[in-house]
């Protein structure tokens, strides 16, 4: 059996805390069979350094409790940056292999011009929304499947 947590949105110094913390909180009301910790970055849209330092963490309290962490369907985010700091190697990638969810990877793209960049204007984002939300969706692969929403 295996602890799942789908982090959604931003992976920054905030929701990497909201990640650690429920991390710990599953870990310690867990069974000790559950020694698979899966993190599915597919719904991580923005990842900063609190973000990849908060997995390097995961990561090492996975070994000292004798699990193993992996990292499932990283965004495309998520990949760059864990490529950025050299650390895609330190870690299990695992893609899925169910065709329904798997997600594919686009190549990097290359940056527009700086003259069109002046021309793009910002997303304009509705923070009116509740920014954590934690629900337990239904899963084929585990019973301890959990969503963790951060603040977006």
């Amino acid at each position: 059996m295996a602890i799942v947590l789908r982090p959604h949105g931003k992976l920054d110094a905030r929701g990497a805390a909201k990640l650690r913390r429920k991390l710990r909180s599953l870990v310690a009301s867990s069974p000790k069979t559950q020694n698979t910790w899966i993190v599915d970055l597919s719904d991580v849209r923005a990842i900063d350094r609190n973000g990849l330092t908060s997995l390097v963490a995961l990561r090492r309290c996975a070994s000292k409790a004798g699990c193993q962490l992996i990292l499932r369907d990283p965004s495309e985010t998520a990949r760059a940056m864990l490529e950025v700091a050299h650390l895609e190697s330190s870690f299990e990638i695992r893609q899925s292999t169910n065709k329904s969810t798997k997600k594919k990877i686009a190549p990097p793209t290359k940056l527009p011009k700086p003259q069109t960049l002046a021309k793009v204007s910002p997303p304009s984002i509705d923070r009116s929304s509740s920014p954590v939300s934690v629900s337990q969706p239904a899963s084929l692969e585990s019973r301890n499947s959990y969503s963790i929403e951060l603040e977006t």
